[in-house]
């Protein structure tokens, strides 16, 4: 298992807070963004990291991919 770090960013790419899971694999991690996604009605996005890996960014309805992934994530240089 892997720790993942989850961040649910609002729309100027600021996190206000971010949670962790150990997860079997990517799969689980997509599944669990869009989960955080539905549990934080503020969040543009969440930004999910493993280690210095970023896994994926998955955006709120109506927010492009582009636009998301342009901004800087959480703990990491743009």
């Amino acid at each position: 298992m892997s720790l993942y770090t989850f961040f649910p960013c609002q729309s100027d790419g600021v996190a206000q807070s971010f949670e962790t899971f150990e997860l079997v694999n990517d799969t689980e991690a997509y599944e669990r963004a869009a989960a955080l996604l539905r549990q934080h009605p503020s969040a543009a996005y969440v930004a999910v990291w493993c280690g210095e890996r970023k896994v994926c960014i998955t955006p709120r309805a109506g927010i492009s991919a582009e636009a998301a992934t342009s901004r800087r994530h959480p703990g990491r240089e743009p």
